[in-house]
Formats: structure tokens, sequence, C-alpha cells
């Protein structure tokens, strides 16, 4: 017989949670975006960087259209046994 493969839940919320602190540590940040307009425009999830030049602070768009779930699993924050659920459930 073969081998039964069980998958943990883990929610969005935890995925970003989890990819925010990984990414915290390039003072980046993923963002959720609010409004048809910011959707439209950095799609449903975007990358913020921060920058400090000259004693001030810069922050801006690094990555846009980021889908959450595939730079968990790439960044190894999400492993392959887990299987993200939506976080209404």
């Amino acid at each position: 017989m073969g081998k039964k493969v069980i998958s943990v839940p883990v929610t969005m919320r935890a995925v970003l949670q989890r990819l925010n602190r990984k990414l915290a540590k390039d003072d980046e940040k993923m963002v959720k975006a609010r409004g048809s307009r910011a959707i439209a425009d950095l799609g449903e999830f975007y990358i913020l960087r921060e920058s400090y030049v000259g004693g001030s602070s810069l922050t801006y768009v690094a990555h846009k259209n980021v889908d959450p779930v595939s730079w968990a699993r790439e960044s190894g924050v999400l492993a392959d046994w887990e299987k993200v659920v939506d976080d209404e459930s």
C-alpha cells in the first residue's frame, strides 16, 4: 500500500504573517490591495520595500501581482504538507 499524505490546514492570514516576518529582514512587507483601482494597478497582493536615504525613509512597490502561496513555498515558510485554507472557514 502507498503512503497516505497528510496535509495540515494553514490560513491565508498565517501565511501572510509568516511571509512578513521573513520579508521584514529585508525591509519588505507583503500587502493586500484594497479597492478596485489598487487591485487593477498592483494585483491582489504586492510587496512594499522601505529604503533609508539621507536620514529619511522612502517606501515603494518592489513587486506587483504576487502570489502569496507561491512566495511562501519558495521562501520556505510554507511546507509541502501544509494546505492553505480560507480565513472564514
